[in-house]
Formats: C-alpha cells, structure tokens, sequence
C-alpha cells in the first residue's frame, strides 16, 4: 500500500488489542475499535472505542474496511454478518512473520498471527483465527469460522470442517477429519477422526460429551 489504508476493529477485548497490530503490521492505519463491552471513548492501547456495534455503519464515511475480532466462533460469524449487511469490506489479514506458502490460499475475513505457519496446498476458510504459533500442515483444508489456538499443529491433509475450535498446543496428526462445531481440548492429541458437535480432550483425545 503506497498510502496506508484504513481499517476498523470490530471487537474491543484481548482479541482486538492483537487484531490491531496485526493490522498495523499489515500495513493499515487503525481507526479505532468497536464495540459494547466498554463505554464509546475508552481508551485501548493507543487507540478509543468510536462506535458501539449498532452505529457501526456510521463509519462508512470513515472505511470500508473491518476487522472482525471476535474470538467466539458463532458470535464472529454473526457480528461478520452485520459487517457484510452494512457494506463493509472484510479483507483477510496474514502477519509478515507467518510462513504462507505461495500455494496456500484463504478465504475473507481470517486473520493469521504472528509465527505461524500454513504449508503447501493449504487452504483456510472464511472469518477463520490461526492464532499465534499455530501451524497449519499440506493440504490441509479448514472450514470457515474456525479457531486453531496458539501453538496447536495440524499435520498434513487433516480436515477440519466449520466452527471447530483446535486449543492450546493440541496436535492433530494427518489424515484426521474432525467434524463441526467440536471443541478439541488444550493440548490434545488427535488420532483418529472426531464426529460432529463434540468435545474431545486428552492424548489420546476421547470424546467427553456433546
């Protein structure tokens, strides 16, 4: 970008403060931050809550560019929602640092953190969030609104179908489809496939509950 873009934050909790100087180190100019958990004004990092999320179309003038950073798989797609209904633009954002092969691709409105990696043929859908350190294997495919925490692996050829949360340094090992709507617990390991709308935790990881 010869002249920085400008860009809104839809999301004013911990998420957000990352969601901006993702931003940032993408090359954008942060307007501010959206949001209902904390007053219009209050102050966030170096930047202020401008809007609550109802008034966010007022912005328009501003950008058209979101950020939706809402870590809540189906609070995002419903605040992307919004964001799309009012006429925003909602690009993807990768970290410099990431490693993204050349033949990897991605849907809108992901963001992809700071040391990360997503390998060869890889493809990552819609609204998805591959956290910090997360690294995402070959021909992996991951379904939108998904969430693939810090430091969590997914080797090569796993799928991962829409709303799945990966935890914190879990390990899914390759080959492995996981359902929708699962929940796999903080550091997990995966080793054979996982059904839709469950919870697995554990090495290996067993299904607790729907």
């Amino acid at each position: 970008m010869s002249m920085a873009e400008k860009i809104i934050i839809l999301g004013s909790g911990g998420h957000g403060k990352v969601c901006k100087e993702l931003a940032e180190a993408c090359g954008y100019e942060v307007l501010g931050f959206v949001g209902n958990n904390k007053p219009v004004g209050t102050k966030i990092l170096d930047k202020k809550i401008i809007s609550t999320v109802e008034d966010v179309e007022k912005l328009k003038s501003e950008t058209n560019n979101i950020v939706i950073a809402i870590g809540a798989n189906t609070v995002r797609e419903k605040r992307a929602q919004q964001a799309r209904d009012a006429g925003f633009e909602m690009p993807s954002l990768i970290h410099p640092s990431c490693v993204f092969s050349p033949s990897a691709d991605v849907g809108i409105g992901t963001v992809i953190m700071g040391g990360t990696v997503v390998n060869a043929e890889a493809y990552i859908g819609d609204f998805c969030i591959i956290n910090t350190g997360a690294t995402v294997d070959h021909d992996c495919r991951i379904g939108d609104y998904c969430h693939i925490s810090p430091g969590a692996n997914i080797a090569g050829e796993v799928t991962i179908r829409d709303y799945t949360w990966v935890g914190v340094g879990a390990a899914v090992r390759e080959l492995i489809t996981i359902g929708k709507n699962v929940m796999i617990g903080g550091s997990a390991f995966v080793a054979c496939d996982i059904e839709d709308n469950v919870t697995a935790i554990g090495v290996p990881a067993k299904v607790t509950g729907k």
